[in-house]
């Protein structure tokens, strides 16, 4: 008897059933979806919006906040700044939000970031971003 014939009659069923499966005709089977372009909602990114950034710093240096006027620092994130580290305000990038439509930014001064910090929000307009509103941090009890 030979050994290769039931090896062999295996992998022709195997053949046979990977074509019927690919070539069957599954009448109730839905019809696959053809994609005409991205369909895929933008999430939300923790990446800074340039754009917005320099629309929120204008803003800062122009109408201020409480009062006080400046530039944001550089480095940005306040977790990351160092003693000579130039600028006013910074973000706190941890709890911040860059949306497509939307960016929310806390931010304070760079020598207490942890005190009197402010929430300034961003929508865009046209190709610029505009500030909607900014305010002491305030948490909901």
């Amino acid at each position: 008897m030979n050994s290769h014939l039931p090896i062999a009659l295996i992998s022709a069923a195997a053949a046979v059933a990977l074509l019927l499966g690919a070539c069957g005709d599954d009448d109730n089977a839905a019809p696959s979806p053809t994609s005409s372009g991205p369909t895929a909602t933008p999430l939300m990114t923790q990446a800074a919006n340039e754009t917005a950034i320099a629309a929120a710093e204008a803003y800062l240096t122009s109408e201020g906040i409480d009062g006080e006027k400046g530039e944001f620092t550089v480095p940005l994130n306040c977790a990351d700044l160092t003693d000579d580290s130039p600028g006013k305000f910074c973000v706190h990038d941890s709890f911040s939000t860059y949306a497509p439509g939307l960016v929310i930014l806390n931010f304070a001064h760079k020598d207490s970031p942890d005190d009197n910090v402010w929430v300034m929000r961003l929508a865009p307009d046209g190709g610029d971003w505009q500030v909607t509103s900014a305010e002491p941090f305030e948490l909901s009890e």
